[in-house]
């Protein structure tokens, strides 16, 4: 699956930059789920974001997702609140 890149994700020459300067995987060890550029990416974009709306993770966007806007009643509620 193709996804679509956040403005924090490495570049490809920045990655190669880094890639012979990180550990190897351990020989036995646990099978990794997420590629280290991944995790570097997902790093880069809190340190960088601080979960801003404009820099939400498209792979979040879904129906129901909670917004700042008005409830049915049109009061406006705070997250976690009713």
């Amino acid at each position: 699956m193709i996804r679509k890149t956040y403005q924090t994700d490495l570049s490809d020459a920045e990655w190669t930059c880094i890639e012979n300067y990180l550990p190897a995987a351990k020989v036995g060890g646990r099978p990794k789920i997420h590629g280290t550029r991944e995790i570097l990416d997902a790093i880069f974009y809190v340190l960088r974001s601080g979960c801003a709306w404009r820099l939400l993770p498209h792979d979040l966007e879904r129906p129901g997702r909670p917004s700042t806007t008005t409830s049915e009643s049109g009061v406006w509620r705070a997250l976690g609140r009713s």
